[in-house]
């Protein structure tokens, strides 16, 4: 199988979304405050809960930019753990999703008719005419239909 090739994001990409989302959170829940202020002077009114959490002034007024950088933590590793994992070889197409201990699919070669992208979609169409896979594939956009062209796979430009 040294002509598989993988699909799936880099660590550098996790890291990305992990920290991103963090900040995100962070600089949402530091930003409320004042966010709740201005909606306010403008006659509009937050909905109830957010007003209370832009409300909540307490003497540790790091809690909510903590608690916003940890609830963007847990949505990246969400969106990190959730994501799909393609390998492709001449024999079969492997297709895994989360991090760690992985539940793997195993599409063999001669049940595949077509392989297909639609935007960041890739569609493997059996022989019957089911979607055997359809889902979001990270990786570089020419990298894909070449590896499965190499690997003598029907991609088709759609």
């Amino acid at each position: 199988m040294d002509d598989a090739r993988t699909f799936e994001l880099s660590p550098a990409d996790r890291t990305f979304v992990v920290v991103g989302l963090a900040l995100l959170g962070l600089v949402m829940t530091a930003a409320l405050p004042t966010v709740a202020r201005w909606t306010e002077d403008h006659g509009a009114a937050l909905p109830g809960w957010l007003a209370a959490v832009a409300a909540w002034e307490s003497g540790w007024t790091w809690g909510r930019p903590a608690i916003g950088a940890a609830v963007g933590v847990l949505a990246g590793g969400l969106l990190v753990g959730h994501a799909h994992r393609v390998e492709v070889s001449r024999e079969r197409i492997l297709v895994s999703r989360g991090l760690g201990t992985r539940r793997v699919r195993r599409i063999p070669r001669d049940r595949v008719a077509s392989v297909h992208r639609t935007r960041r979609t890739v569609v493997v169409e059996g022989r019957d005419g089911r979607d055997l896979f359809s889902g979001t594939v990270e990786g570089d956009r020419e990298a894909l239909p070449a590896a499965f062209r190499r690997l003598g796979y029907p991609f088709e430009d759609r």
